[in-house]
């Protein structure tokens, strides 16, 4: 009794919350953003979704919202399909383990470089060094993002296969902006932020081959979350370390 205690103390912040299943049909109906000229996103909504009761989840399914918070936007088709065979094929040669938090494993797989993350100690940790090939792509992402490919000092490869998912958080907050490459298969990107009562909510659908970046507000005070996906998916997520405020 005492060990299954523990074990259940442990549980991984990430995981994927059964309740939270209510909001899977409103995740998926959401499309993405409509793009500007350059694909970027247009400008946000302040006040996208707000939603207290399961009344809420109803009509907000009939009228889904596309806009995306404040600090976040998304790039399309950033690799061409032949640069994406070539990255998932880079990531799956990679040496990834089920992510670990404590003494509970994840069904993702993940590799870093450049830093890692020790969740016992809630601290950063050295990694091995970025491959050539993802140094490059970290160039690529960062100057498709306008910002400085040298900042970028952590690299993680996901690998989600069917039944894999990640639930509510906030990247860790010794890290800073966030980028993020999709690749393999189109994912729901659900978001949330905390109101009085409820949360205001948006699901961002995030297509093969698009970047995302979340800074700002969209970094600091919304979660994100992903829904045990039914296609395998894989991603490059890039990080910066926070500077002091």
């Amino acid at each position: 009794m005492a060990t299954e205690q523990r074990q259940h103390t442990l549980r991984d912040p990430y995981a994927i919350d059964p309740a939270d299943n209510l909001f899977r049909d409103l995740s998926e109906a959401a499309a993405g953003c409509r793009n500007g000229k350059d694909g970027r996103c247009l400008p946000h909504r302040s006040h996208i979704v707000a939603m207290a009761t399961q009344g809420d989840l109803f009509a907000d399914f009939q009228q889904p919202v596309q806009a995306l918070p404040e600090g976040m936007a998304l790039w399309h088709d950033v690799v061409t399909p032949a640069e994406e065979q070539a990255l998932t094929e880079a990531i799956d040669a990679a040496p990834l383990t089920p992510f670990r938090f404590h003494q509970w494993e994840g069904k993702r797989l993940t590799a870093s470089y450049g830093f890692g993350y020790d969740y016992g100690a809630a601290q950063v940790l050295d990694a091995p060094p970025f491959p050539e090939w993802l140094r490059e792509i970290a160039g690529l992402a960062a100057d498709r993002a306008d910002l400085d490919p040298q900042a970028f000092v952590q690299g993680l490869l996901i690998r989600y296969d069917p039944g894999a998912g990640i639930g509510w958080h906030r990247d860790r907050p010794q890290f800073g902006t966030v980028l993020g490459l999709s690749l393999s298969s189109a994912v729901v990107l659900r978001m949330r932020r905390r109101l009085a009562r409820g949360f205001e909510r948006c699901a961002v659908t995030l297509p093969p081959r698009s970047l995302y970046r979340l800074d700002g507000p969209a970094r600091w005070e919304w979660e994100h979350s992903i829904v045990p996906v039914a296609e395998t998916r894989r991603a490059i997520t890039l990080r910066s370390l926070r500077t002091s405020d």
